[in-house]
């Protein structure tokens, strides 16, 4: 899979995920600035792929898992700042959604038989990229988020 990036941004969003790898202190409007700063658009989903990196208990917001799976959509209209704005309380509540889907049986479910099938990386990866992989590779929809945990 490949993204649609160009590589001016693939080389100023690395430079950005180099910079910030060990700085527990950011914020997410932080790192939204900063990759959004590369093209001029509200890139939610990028920023999210640094938060992850930096606290691997944030989950990654994308289509397949944020939309699809649990119903958020990213928000569009208005000016950058305020397309900034709408689009962090939408990840800040998606976040909360899906840690709640992890702590779930469901998504206790989904970690456990994950460790059983790779149980090499039961400790390296966090349960909520286990949880996060599994959906994302859901390509056919089979998993069924809880209409509890959706937005």
């Amino acid at each position: 899979l490949r993204l649609r990036v160009n590589v001016k941004f693939e080389q100023e969003y690395l430079k950005i995920l180099q910079s910030v790898k060990n700085d527990k202190n950011l914020t997410p409007i932080l790192i939204l600035d900063l990759v959004s700063a590369i093209t001029g658009c509200c890139e939610i989903v990028f920023a999210s792929k640094i938060l992850h990196n930096i606290d691997t208990s944030r989950p990654i917001y994308d289509s397949v898992v944020g939309d699809e799976h649990f119903g958020y959509k990213r928000k569009s209209g208005g000016t950058l700042e305020q397309r900034k704005q709408k689009n962090l309380q939408m990840y800040k509540n998606y976040c909360e959604s899906f840690i709640r889907y992890t702590n779930s049986p469901d998504g206790q479910t989904i970690i456990k038989l994950f460790n059983e099938k790779f149980p090499e990386y039961k400790d390296i990866i966090s349960d909520v990229k286990k949880v996060d992989f599994v959906l994302w590779r859901d390509e056919e929809g089979k998993i069924e988020i809880p209409q509890e945990f959706k937005h």
